[in-house]
């Protein structure tokens, strides 16, 4: 124990599996996107159809759906 809270047996317990790999997986697709060059193509597209000064929330609200339209095909392959 380093700080006298929790050992690193209890520590090491606690980790959620899922949680690494979702963290993981989250890594492997933003390198992918930067490598294919598909993230700025995405972003210019959302640009482009909001304009240059769009408002905060239409715009967290756009990249919140893409984000969905990207990740569920990924999490959910078999999903009807």
């Amino acid at each position: 124990m380093l700080t006298g809270v929790i050992s690193e047996k209890e520590a090491l317990a606690s980790i959620d599996l899922k949680v690494v790999l979702l963290f993981g997986g989250s890594l492997t697709l933003a390198k992918a996107l930067d490598t294919t060059g598909a993230g700025e193509l995405i972003a210019d597209k959302i640009v482009g159809l909001l304009g240059a000064d769009p408002n905060p929330t239409i715009l967290l609200l756009v990249i919140f759906i893409v984000i969905c339209m990207i990740l569920l095909p990924i999490l959910f392959p078999f999903y009807p």
